[in-house]
Parts: C-alpha cells; structure tokens; sequence
C-alpha cells in the first residue's frame, strides 16, 4: 500500500484529479493499515473536485451533507453537488 500511496500523492501533487480521488477513497475506507480519516477524506475530495472529478464533489458533498468527520454544512453540500454536475461527464 506504501508504493500506491506514493504513487497517488505525487499524482495529487501534480493536480492530477485521479490521484487525489484515489486518496480520498483511501481515507474515505480506510483500507490496508490506513486509517479512516474524514479530514484527509475531504481534504482530497474537495482537491479533486476542483480539478474535475465529478465523484470528488460528490464524496465532498456526502461527507458535508452527514457531517461524518466534520460539521454538517448543507449550504456546501449543495455547492458540490452542483459542482458534480457541471463536471459530470469530465472525471
């Protein structure tokens, strides 16, 4: 999972949408000896999305709407999930 890591943070590093979308997705489970972490999950969602990834805005919208690791915030849950369909079809 180190390797992966790596590889997905230089990815992200690099504004590469996938790579912050698939540390988002780690953060999101936690998976492999990392840890589930909310923060990180959001961080990198919100990243993602503002570089396209339609599913980012989406995870930020989720994580916004249920409040699950941060304050419950409906008005930015609404900005991603409007940010999801203007990329819809791009990440």
């Amino acid at each position: 999972m180190d390797k992966a890591m790596q590889s997905f943070t230089k990815a992200c590093d690099g504004n590469f949408r996938n790579g912050c979308f698939n540390l988002s997705v780690v953060y999101l489970t936690g998976c492999q000896g990392i840890d589930k972490d909310m923060v990180k999950a959001l961080e990198y969602s919100v990243k993602s999305c503002k570089l396209g990834h339609s599913w980012g805005c989406i995870n930020a919208s989720r994580i916004y709407s249920q409040g699950d690791g941060v304050e419950v915030d409906l008005k930015k849950a609404q900005e991603f999930k409007k940010l999801a369909k203007e990329c819809d079809g791009k990440g």
